[in-house]
């Protein structure tokens, strides 16, 4: 316990839930569906138009949704991936050539 004399972090971190599915080494694009701000959010790493990796932060069960969208190999339009609106599921398309 700090001493009533010593200052605490004004903006104090409670319970996160995080989960990290894929494995980005490289990536040329990071883009974010969700509240940012809020700390509730999906982020994607992006790569030549595929996503490599994603983390979701206080959003549950969409972690298979997730790790479909990275195994698909499918190429996404980031708008739509950022747009919460649009299923997660809808973006899943054909694996592109040489996956």
């Amino acid at each position: 316990m700090p001493s009533s004399s010593e200052s605490q972090t004004p903006h104090a971190v409670g319970d996160v839930g995080i989960e990290y599915s894929g494995y980005a080494t490289s990536w040329d694009q990071v883009v974010f569906r969700g509240e940012v701000a809020g700390g509730e959010l999906i982020a994607f790493w992006l790569r030549d138009g595929l996503v490599v990796a994603g983390m979701n932060v206080n959003v549950w069960d969409v972690n298979d949704q997730v790790q479909a969208l990275i195994r698909s190999r499918a190429r996404v339009d980031d708008g739509a991936l950022t747009d919460p609106d649009t299923p997660l599921e809808a973006l899943v398309g054909e694996p592109t050539a040489g996956s």
